[in-house]
């Protein structure tokens, strides 16, 4: 359940941080086999494929675009550990045509071209990483008042009244000291809520 909280103030000194999206959408991962990587030699400089190692966070896919001239495959396993796992295998593509896999797991994902074994490459799979910032976003409020937003909430618009409008998910709050009241309605009955106290507030973290 979304709730809107208005804090009301004569003068408003506000920052914001950058929340980022941690599990947005992934743009594929592009691997190229190397022209002319048919013939042994591309293994020497470890661009058979190109790149030779690509790292994605799980969820992530991997596009293999066969550049070349002849047929080539992407297939996961090592040959001297028994050749293929059964992971993924693109069979033989022609030229001009891809294969592609998404990968749900972590690990490391070692695959190779069945019909040229020097042609390797490699697929690390990781954890998404949650790169929100550690700062979280704060209203300063000129005459001893300060709230503190968890992390989740952002700031999402300062009219002309210098209100600043604040979204959150299932917000808790705790109130120092006491006597100040907190009104929460939810958001959609034309009531906003406030606090309009020069006093200190802490809101907790969410819900």
């Amino acid at each position: 359940m979304l709730h809107l909280v208005t804090i009301v103030s004569v003068f408003v000194i506000l920052s914001i941080a950058t929340i980022p999206t941690t599990f947005a959408d992934q743009d594929p991962t592009i691997v190229l086999n190397k022209e002319g990587s048919a013939i042994p030699g591309c293994e020497e400089t470890d661009d058979c494929f190109v790149p030779s190692t690509v790292t994605i966070n799980v969820g992530g896919e991997v596009v293999w675009k066969n550049v070349d001239r002849t047929y080539h495959s992407a297939t996961s396993g090592i040959i001297r550990d028994g050749g293929p796992d059964g992971i993924f295998d693109s069979g033989l593509f022609p030229p001009g045509e891809e294969f592609s896999h998404t990968f749900d797991a972590p690990g490391e994902y070692p695959y190779y071209c069945i019909v040229h074994p020097w042609m390797r490459g490699l697929v690390i799979v990781q954890e998404a990483v949650d790169d929100t910032p550690s700062v979280q976003p704060y209203v300063n409020v000129e005459g001893n008042f300060f709230m503190e937003f968890p992390e989740g909430w952002t700031v999402q618009s300062m009219d002309s009244t210098d209100q600043p409008n604040v979204i959150a998910t299932n917000p808790t709050a705790d109130i120092i000291p006491s006597n100040i009241t907190l009104h929460i309605n939810e958001a959609g009955n034309n009531t906003l809520n406030s606090i309009r106290e020069s006093r200190i507030a802490n809101l907790e973290g969410l819900a």
